[in-house]
């Protein structure tokens, strides 16, 4: 037993997992001062897919996390002067749909594991947002697409980086970049 215990150390600290991100939006760096801030009232829905196959594993939580983050995104963003969820009697009404769509071989990534990550896998997920605002004083609205990915490769050599390159963290990056483009355009378009 102690030795399957020291083994499945080993395999954990040894483990070299790296993710990047797939660089299609260029990075937000900062947002233009507003002087007129409209309101906004925004609405999310999250669906995740894996190779092709619709996933419910933590579907509700998730969803609840981004309709969070993408609030906190807007606030954030100080383009807007009253951020609120759902729809209601904002001066712009958001609608939007994340796609999560994984693309992993399970097959690979198992084999990676099994030979303590000498075999290098990868597995990718593409983000894709559609949006569509309502705007309040008789102008149209309009639709925005964006999308964006991040790929994790697997493998023994990737060990030295991998503190710098953390799957939530770079996620998490990738997400934060979508809303913070998403805020910019969307107040863009209603001026």
């Amino acid at each position: 037993m102690r030795n399957f215990a020291s083994a499945l150390i080993l395999i954990i600290t040894l483990a070299g997992c790296a993710t990047f991100p797939g660089k299609q939006i260029a990075k937000l760096e900062k947002f233009p001062i507003a002087s007129q801030k409209p309101s906004i009232a925004i609405s999310l829905a999250y669906k995740m897919c894996l190779n092709g196959q619709p996933s419910t594993v933590m579907a509700v939580a998730a969803e609840a996390q981004m309709q969070k983050k993408v609030l906190e995104r807007f606030t954030k963003s100080g383009l807007y002067s009253s951020v609120t969820p759902g729809s209601g009697n904002a001066d712009i009404n958001l609608t939007i749909e994340l796609t999560d769509t994984g693309e992993a071989n399970l097959g690979m990534a198992f084999l990676t594991g099994f030979t303590l990550y000498l075999l290098p896998s990868s597995a990718k997920d593409t983000f894709k947002l559609s949006a569509t605002t309502k705007l309040t004083k008789g102008r149209s609205g309009k639709n925005f697409v964006l999308q964006d990915s991040i790929t994790m490769h697997q493998q023994i050599l990737l060990l030295p980086i991998m503190p710098f390159k953390m799957l939530p963290v770079v996620g998490a990056s990738v997400i934060n970049n979508m809303f913070d483009t998403l805020a910019l355009q969307v107040y863009q378009s209603a001026q």
